[in-house]
This record gives C-alpha cells, sequence and structure tokens, in this order.
C-alpha cells in the first residue's frame, strides 16, 4: 500500500521504464513502484495508491471522511498523481475501470490537466446522488472546477478509455468503450491561454458520503503533429443583403452586476475607494482607503455623527494643517474633475483645502478653499471643478483643515468633469456602437441580498453595504434611478432581479411600486421625491437569481422555491398587473431535476424561465478557437 503522511509531496521510487513515444511517455503500471516522474499530491491525509490489489493496474482508493476530498473554487483537497505536461499540443489518455462505489457514494475518479493546484479540468467517473439524485449509477463527468455538469455522460465507467486531446486552447474529451475501436467526442473546454503545468489522476469526493476506487490500466501523453495545413478558407460577407431572419431584439441583451469593477471603477466614474467611510480603521485611526495627511490630535471612526450609516471619519484638530489623502489617483493633464466634500465642524476650524497633487502630494496641481462657518449648523457640501494643468500618473487627493476644531467628513466624491451623469463617458460610447437591447441588474449572486432601499435617495447618504455572495463591499451609488437613466442612455430595456433569496414578497412589490407607481402610491411619491415623478414602467422583472444554486443566499429546493415564486408574483402583480415574470430555472435537468419540479407549482405565474449558461473564454486573448467556442454556444444550450 502506498501512503503517506499528512500535507506531503513525494517522489516515489525507481520502477518501470516507460515506453518514451518521442517527448511523450506511456506507463502500464506493471512494476512494483510508480515510476520516478510521478508527484503523488496529498493536501489532506486519507487516499492511498495501491499497486498490487490488481496486478499491472494502479488503484487509487479516496476513503469515506467526515469532510471528504473536494476540489472547488474555495476548497482544495482532492489528491492528485501527477507529471509535468508537455508543451505544444498532446493527448492525454488512459484506461480506467471504476472499482468501489456505493449507491450514495459521492465522487469525481478523473483525468486531469492541471492549470494550477486550484483550477483543473478533471473527465472520469462521477456519482453524487445527493446534488443529482436521478443518477443512480456512476457515469463520465467532466468539470472545469467552479463549472459543474460541465459535459455529463451516463455511460457506464467499466473497462473505459478516456482521453483530453488538446488543441491551441481547446480540450476535447473523449471516450471509448470496451470492445469498440472508435472514440466519441464528448465536448470540449475552451482554456483561454490557460497554460497547463501538470497531467494525471484524481481522487475527489465531497460530503460524509462513501466514495471509491479507481483502476488504471495505463496512461499515455502523446505529442500531436498536425497535418498539412488546409487550403486557404474565403468568405464573402455582403452587408446590403435583406434577406434572411431577424433575430429576436432581446437577444442582444447584457448583464450588469455589481462586482468587481463592473459598476465601481467601471461603468460607474467614481474614483474614490470608501467614499463614504466604511469599514475598520487602520493604527492610526484613518478608515481603509485613506491615510492620514499632517499632524492632528487624533483621527477616529465616529458612530455617533455619521452622513451615511454607520460612521464617519472624525479629524480633531490642534492649530497645526493635518487631514486624509488618498493615493493611487491618475490625474491626466489639462483635465476636469468633479470634487465633492460633506463635512461638519465644531470649534475654530479655517478653511477647508481640498486638493489635487503630485509627487506624494508634494505639489499641488489645483486646489479649492471653503470656508465652513454653516458647517457649525449641520452637514455642509463643499463641492467645485478642479482643473488639472499638469498632469500626475501617481497622484493624490488630500482634504486639510486646521484648527482647533474637530471636522466630520461624512462623504467624499472624484469624478471627471464629463461623466454622463455619473457614467463613464467613453464606455458609454463604445457600448453605444453595439448597444444591449435589455439590461439585467442589480445581479447576479449578491442580487439574492441586495436591498433596494439602500441604492435610492441621496447617494452620499446611501449606505454602504457588505455583499456576502461576494465578500466585497457595494457602495450603492448606482441604484435603481441610476440604473433606469443608464438603461435610457443606450436605449435598453432594464430588467430588475429582485431579492428573492433573503428579501422578501412584500419588499420586491414596493420595488415595483416605485419603478412604476404614480405619485398617488407611497411608494411613486417617494420616487417623485427623489427628482422621478415619471413612472419608469419596467416591465421584465426576474424573481431571483439562480435560487437553485448551494452557493446562492437564500438557496432552497425546487419546491420550496415554486411556492416562493408564486408569493412574490401575487404580490407584484398586485402593483402592476401587466409586468412580465422570469422564473429562475437551469439549463439541464440537474440541482434535483429543478425545472420538472419547480414548474408545475410556479409556472402559470410566469411568463418566462431563465436557464443560466456559461460560456468558459478569455476576453483578453481572441483567437480562433474562443470564436468557436462563443459562436457555438447556441447550438450547445439548444441540444441541451
Amino acid at each position: 500500500m502506498l501512503s503517506f503522511p499528512r500535507f506531503c509531496v513525494m517522489i516515489l521510487g525507481c520502477g518501470l521504464v516507460p515506453v518514451v513515444l518521442g517527448q511523450g511517455w506511456r506507463d502500464d503500471f506493471s512494476g512494483p513502484t510508480l515510476d520516478p516522474r510521478w508527484e503523488w499530491y496529498v493536501p489532506r491525509p486519507g487516499p492511498t495508491l495501491d499497486l498490487t490489489v490488481h496486478p499491472g493496474w494502479l488503484r487509487l482508493t479516496v476513503p469515506q471522511t467526515s469532510q471528504g476530498f473536494n476540489h472547488w473554487t474555495n476548497e482544495q483537497h482532492a489528491a492528485f498523481l501527477r507529471t509535468t505536461a508537455l508543451p505544444g499540443d498532446w493527448d492525454l489518455e488512459a484506461r480506467v475501470d471504476l472499482a468501489n462505489w456505493k449507491p450514495d457514494s459521492n465522487f469525481h475518479l478523473a483525468l486531469v490537466v492541471g492549470f494550477s493546484d486550484a483550477f483543473v479540468l478533471a473527465w472520469g467517473p462521477f456519482l453524487s446522488r445527493r446534488l443529482y439524485p436521478q443518477w443512480k449509477e456512476p457515469g463520465l463527468w467532466c468539470e472545469p472546477t467552479g463549472s459543474g455538469a460541465y459535459i455529463q455522460l451516463r455511460v457506464p465507467p467499466k473497462n473505459v478509455q478516456l482521453r483530453i486531446a488538446k488543441r491551441v486552447d481547446t480540450y476535447t474529451c473523449s471516450y471509448r468503450p470496451a470492445g469498440t475501436n472508435r472514440w466519441m467526442v464528448a465536448g470540449s473546454f475552451y482554456g483561454g491561454g490557460l497554460v497547463p503545468r501538470f497531467v494525471g489522476i484524481m481522487g475527489k469526493s465531497f460530503g460524509a458520503n462513501p466514495a471509491g476506487a479507481l483502476d488504471v490500466d495505463y496512461m499515455a501523453l502523446t505529442p500531436f503533429s498536425p497535418p498539412s495545413p488546409p487550403p486557404p478558407l474565403h468568405a464573402e460577407v455582403r452587408i446590403s443583403m435583406k434577406k434572411g431572419r431577424r433575430l429576436p431584439p432581446f437577444q442582444r441583451g447584457a448583464f450588469v452586476e455589481m462586482l468587481g469593477n463592473c459598476v465601481f471603477k467601471g461603468i460607474w466614474d467614481e474614483r474614490l475607494t470608501n467614499r463614504k467611510f466604511n469599514g475598520t480603521a487602520s493604527p492610526s485611526g484613518v478608515l481603509w482607503g485613506w491615510e492620514p495627511y499632517g499632524k492632528a490630535r487624533k483621527w477616529q471612526a465616529d458612530r455617533t455623527v455619521f452622513l451615511a450609516e454607520p460612521q464617519s471619519q472624525r479629524i480633531d484638530l490642534s492649530t497645526d494643517t493635518a487631514g486624509i489623502l488618498q493615493s493611487g489617483l491618475a490625474f491626466p493633464k489639462n483635465r476636469s474633475w468633479r470634487v465633492r466634500a460633506v463635512v461638519r465642524a465644531r470649534g475654530d476650524i479655517k478653511p477647508l483645502r481640498i486638493a489635487l497633487a503630485a509627487d506624494d502630494g508634494k505639489r499641488e496641481l489645483a486646489f479649492r478653499e471653503f470656508p465652513l462657518e454653516q458647517a457649525r449648523k449641520g452637514w455642509q457640501v463643499c463641492s467645485a471643478e478642479l482643473v488639472c494643468k499638469a498632469g500626475a500618473a501617481d497622484g493624490v487627493l488630500r482634504i486639510s483643515a486646521s484648527g482647533p476644531g474637530t471636522l466630520w467628513l461624512g462623504a467624499v466624491s472624484l469624478m471627471p468633469a464629463d461623466t454622463v451623469d455619473g457614467f463613464r463617458r467613453d464606455l458609454l460610447d463604445i457600448t453605444r456602437l453595439a448597444p444591449p437591447t435589455m439590461i439585467r441588474w442589480p445581479g447576479g449572486n449578491m442580487a439574492s441580498g441586495y436591498h433596494w432601499r439602500d441604492g435610492v435617495g441621496d447617494p452620499d447618504r446611501r449606505p454602504m453595504r457588505w455583499d456576502r455572495a461576494w465578500n466585497a463591499w457595494v457602495y450603492n451609488d448606482m441604484g435603481t434611478d441610476e440604473f433606469i437613466r443608464y438603461c435610457r442612455l443606450l436605449g435598453a430595456e432594464p430588467c430588475i432581479c429582485v431579492n428573492a433569496g433573503e428579501g422578501t414578497a412584500e419588499e420586491a412589490a414596493r420595488w415595483v411600486e416605485y419603478c412604476n407607481g404614480g405619485t398617488d402610491t407611497a411608494m411613486g411619491r417617494l420616487r417623485a421625491a427623489h427628482g422621478h415623478p415619471e413612472p419608469y414602467n419596467v416591465r421584465w422583472w426576474d424573481v431571483g437569481n439562480e435560487i437553485w444554486g448551494p452557493w446562492q443566499l437564500g438557496h432552497v429546493g425546487p419546491e420550496i422555491y415554486g411556492l416562493r415564486a408564486v408569493e412574490f408574483a401575487r404580490a407584484m402583480r398586485r402593483v402592476s398587473p401587466e409586468i412580465k415574470l422570469v422564473a429562475s430555472g437551469v439549463l439541464r435537468g440537474n440541482y434535483g431535476d429543478w425545472n420538472r419540479k419547480m414548474l408545475p407549482i410556479c409556472g402559470s405565474f410566469m411568463d418566462l424561465l431563465s436557464v443560466h449558461d456559461y460560456v468558459d473564454y478569455d476576453v483578453r486573448r481572441v483567437t480562433d478557437t474562443a470564436w468557436e467556442k462563443v459562436v457555438g454556444a447556441p447550438v450547445r444550450i439548444e441540444a441541451a
């Protein structure tokens, strides 16, 4: 038995010399030990290798434990027998036989191509009655890490040959059952420029259920030599042709989620981090994203005096000049900037100075001073347009004053003066070249924890919220009113996804009323008070996002979601009967046979079913295979 201590990486001793095929190799596992090329990587102790139980075969065994040996986006505990991948194109091939499993097993015992310890492409025997109860016996399964059910076949994994063929950035998974000579193509994965680091086999299980064992007869890595290049292809595109069928307009829709730089420092042109002073403070007392400037008596977070809940940045000033600054800002030459600071003062505070500077703040490019007498009676907005005659690649925004007294900063903003209602002008211009006909918002996974009242009213007073779906801050500067404006700027139909995860039907109904109600309704009056008296008449509404996924906030099973969708539909249509509702569904019969169990309950209340599918490719690396994968996606989706 070959097994090793916890967290070890071992190179096994001398053994059979493999058959060499050019730079490739073949290992028949017929010796007493493994060839030195192999690395047995065991992040969590338990899985074992054995060359004796089935002579001429290698057995990989994954035992049952309370936790399992999962490999996913947030955990990497699976064991790997692996060796270095070759450059260029090649075929990775093995004959496998599922040696041990139980009806309630959860496992994926697979041929793998590894791009890192955290991301692999796995192709091999799979079973999980917990996630896919309709699967009563093992089948073949392809899974890039994080993309479950990427390719699934109910092919018995008994004495079957598996192949992963690498051609540039495309990895094609095939199988050949015992007694046949023809390789069957299961599907392809596009690597998007990822470089394979290793190849081998993986032993993965998940949860406390039984796992299994896999016998491997042989494994081979064979370089691929392409045939002679085909003759050049020619195509003719006639733009003036009027024949043919026009696509339905909403097939050119888009999706916006407050994730990463999609909104913040993306389409929304705010340049400051933590502009409303939430989160934790550094040892200096200055809140994250900011740095202390000058000599103050004290910097601290104040949770009793604040503009946007729950706190503000307080600075206790002496007669010395002091304040805060934010670095890492770029100021192109001769560009104008809109700055805004909402402040409050007590004591003998000299004029507030807002400056754009270079050279770590030593050289001012532009500034404006604001007397603070009025601030003693409440919050004062200090705003100006500043022009940087000279540029700076690594500039700072600095806010300072002198006392003695106390200064509170509630919110600060920095935007280019040419923004279009807060949206980045150049991105708007680019998007208008191929304008989306519909835009879905606010998510995405974060929609299941989003509460729309956080995103309306004075943007400086809107609270920042921690998005538990993506572990990131949501600034709420782009809320409902801004989203509708964005759609209007692009001529797109808005589609709003309500919070059917942790939200309520009443909350969703009030959101509909805010968008569609007249000023004779409570939420319509609130919208008018925010400067938008005319109803938005939002027609399309998604009832939740991917509630079928166990990663989703508020995840439930298909029957419970069906009942929840009925409750939401009734509440939302009482407010606006003409709206169109979209149920949350899956592309295939996965996640507990979701569609078949959910639709009989809520289908008559819904107008459409939204099924999510993902085409993985890297937009930074445009290749022929990427184009083929994206353009061919509708064919694959319709076939499913």
